[in-house]
C-alpha cells in the first residue's frame, strides 16, 4: 500500500472540464490535455460510463492483460479527496471539486438542521429515519450537472443505475447507449453503473462474486464498443476499494462521550467535533489508540492543505469537517456503532488502491459506406 495524494490537475474533475471545454461551456478549473487531444477529433458521440468502485489496481488484479479494459487503458490518474462515491461522482457531475461542490462524504452535519444526514437518501445518519420533508442535501449544495449544461445546446443524456431498473445491469445501460447513438446528434451521454461497488462492499475484493462482476463489466463494455459508431467511448471509476477491519466507537468512551455529535463524513475520513473544553483531550485519546492507523489533522490543517481541493470553499465548508479530520493510513476503519459493520470493503483514503482510477479510452471512427 502507498499513500496516493488527489492530484487537482489531472483528476476526475479535470476530467469534467475537458468535457465542457469540448462542448462550449464554461469551465471551472483546467482540462487534461491527453483528453482534449482525443475530444478534438469531433466524434458525433462523447460517451462516459463510470463503473462505482472499479479502482485501477483492482482491473491488474482481477482482469488479464489481454482483456478490454486493460488494453484500452491510457492512464490511471486520481480520484479527488475523499475518493468515494459521493464526493468523486458529483465532481464529475459538477466540473468542481469536493471543497467547493460540498458532497465532501457519505454522512456529512448540516447546521441549520443540527443533524448528520446521509447525503444521497436523505436519512438520518446510520438509519432509516427520513431527515426532512425536503432533500437537505440538495438544498443546502446544489449544483447543475455538466449533462445539464451541455444540454443547452447539444442532445445529452444521463444513464443513472439508480434511477430505473433497466440500468441496474450493464447490460441494460449498453443496449441504451447503443440505441441513443444512432441519432445524427452530436452528443453527450453519461452512464453511472453502481457496481462492482455494491459487491465489493458486501464480499470483499478477493471473492468469486467481484471478480465475475468485473469480467462481466469488461465483456458489456467491449460489446458496447463493437456496436457503435462515430463515438469515443470513456470508461472510468469513482475510486478503488480495499479490504478493511472496524473499530467501534462504542469501544471507546473516553472518545465518544467528548463529541458534540456523531462523526460524519467517511468511516476511513472521518470528521469528529468535539466538546471545546475537551480539544487537548481528545487529541491525546485519539492517538492513544488510532496513531498507527490514522493520521489526525486540525481544521486549520485541512484547509491549508487543501486535501479537499482547490478553488474557493464552499461556504459550508469549515462547519462540515469539524474539529478534526482522521485520515487513514492502514486498512482500518472507524464507525460509531456496530451498523454497517458488516461492509467488508470500504473507501475513501489515500491508498494508491482507493485513490487510483483508470481512464480507459476506445475510439470508433464512422464506418465509412463504400461509393463514399
Amino acid at each position: 500500500m502507498k499513500t496516493v495524494l488527489p492530484n487537482y490537475e489531472e483528476c476526475i474533475t479535470n476530467l469534467s472540464n475537458s468535457i465542457l471545454k469540448h462542448f462550449n461551456v464554461d469551465t471551472y478549473h483546467n482540462s487534461i490535455p491527453f483528453i482534449d487531444k482525443i475530444l478534438d477529433k469531433d466524434y458525433k458521440n462523447v460517451i462516459v460510463v463510470l463503473c462505482d468502485g472499479m479502482g485501477s489496481i483492482l482491473l491488474d488484479e482481477i482482469l488479464d492483460k489481454e482483456s478490454f479494459l486493460i488494453k484500452n487503458r491510457i492512464k490511471t490518474i486520481t480520484s479527488v479527496f475523499p475518493p468515494t462515491t459521493t464526493a468523486a461522482t458529483t465532481s464529475m457531475l459538477s466540473g468542481l471539486n469536493p471543497n467547493e461542490h460540498g458532497w465532501l462524504g457519505w454522512d456529512l452535519y448540516f447546521k441549520k438542521e443540527d443533524k448528520v444526514i446521509t447525503m444521497f437518501l436523505n436519512t438520518l445518519k446510520d438509519s432509516d429515519v427520513v431527515a426532512e420533508n425536503y432533500n437537505v442535501a440538495r438544498t443546502t449544495y446544489p449544483y447543475e450537472s455538466i449533462t445539464k449544461k451541455i444540454g443547452k445546446n447539444y442532445e445529452a443524456h444521463e444513464l443513472l443505475s439508480f434511477k430505473k431498473e433497466e440500468y441496474q445491469k450493464i447490460e441494460g445501460i449498453v443496449d441504451k447507449i447503443i440505441e441513443l447513438s444512432k441519432s445524427d446528434n452530436k452528443k453527450f451521454i453519461y452512464a453511472y453503473y453502481d457496481n462492482p461497488d455494491n459487491f465489493l462492499h458486501a464480499y470483499g475484493i478477493n471473492s468469486s462474486i467481484v471478480k465475475n462482476e468485473f469480467k462481466r463489466i469488461n465483456k458489456s463494455l467491449e460489446y458496447l464498443c463493437d456496436n457503435i459508431e462515430d463515438s469515443v467511448v470513456i470508461i472510468l471509476a469513482d475510486h478503488g476499494h480495499i479490504d478493511v477491519e472496524h473499530y467501534i466507537l462504542d469501544d471507546y468512551p473516553n472518545i465518544k462521550n467528548i463529541l458534540e455529535r456523531t462523526t460524519s463524513i467517511e468511516p476511513r475520513a472521518v470528521s469528529f467535533k468535539v466538546k471545546p473544553e475537551n480539544l487537548e483531550e481528545f487529541k491525546t485519546e485519539f492517538n492513544k489508540h488510532f496513531k498507527n492507523d490514522f493520521v489526525l489533522f486540525t481544521k486549520d490543517e485541512i484547509i491549508e492543505n487543501e486535501i479537499f481541493g482547490t478553488g474557493m470553499n464552499n461556504p459550508h465548508f469549515k462547519e462540515v469537517i469539524g474539529d478534526f479530520v482522521a485520515v487513514a493510513i492502514s486498512n482500518k476503519s472507524i464507525l460509531d456503532s456496530n451498523f454497517n459493520s458488516n461492509l467488508k470493503s470500504l473507501h475513501a483514503e489515500l491508498t494508491d488502491r482507493e485513490m487510483l482510477i483508470p481512464i480507459i479510452v476506445k475510439e470508433q471512427p464512422k464506418v465509412k459506406v463504400k461509393g463514399q
